[in-house]
């Protein structure tokens, strides 16, 4: 009984909770962003213009972490699981950012956790659920033992 009254709640407040922890919409032209520039390839190294939007994207959620000159992780799918590219990833930022940034999540590696694996960052797109790092770091290492045995 108290599970049904629970639910309801649950479903007002998440919305809240996953929209104020990242900004809405990113005005690229206005913020000296080319958008032909994000996405342009499929390097994790982020350039200048996709480390400025993610700054922005990202303003309220990554305290003093900077994307410049930063590697990124990039998952997706409704479990999270799938491992994305990044220019598919921009292409869609590129489209509709406002809505893009409503689904996403940031994970922010720590220096060890960066050492061992060579990402700073992982972000989550569409993903019905919230990401944990070990899950994230789990997925970084699969990709990586995958990518060296090809």
């Amino acid at each position: 009984m108290k599970i049904k009254k629970i639910i309801p709640l649950l479903l007002l407040v998440f919305p809240t909770f996953v929209s104020s922890q990242i900004n809405g919409g990113v005005k690229t032209h206005e913020n000296g962003i080319n958008p032909e520039n994000l996405g342009k390839d499929n390097s994790c190294l982020l350039n200048e213009d996709e480390s400025k939007f993610l700054n922005i994207l990202f303003s309220q959620k990554r305290d003093s972490f900077d994307f410049t000159g930063k590697k990124c992780f990039f998952l997706g799918g409704s479990g999270g699981g799938l491992i994305e590219e990044k220019n598919y990833i921009f292409r869609i930022a590129n489209l509709d950012n406002s809505s893009w940034a409503k689904c996403c999540q940031l994970i922010i590696l720590n220096e060890e956790e960066s050492l061992d694996n060579g990402y700073d960052a992982v972000i989550v797109i569409w993903s019905k659920r919230i990401i944990s790092k070990k899950y994230a770091l789990k997925r970084i290492r699969k990709y990586l033992a995958k990518k060296k045995r090809s």
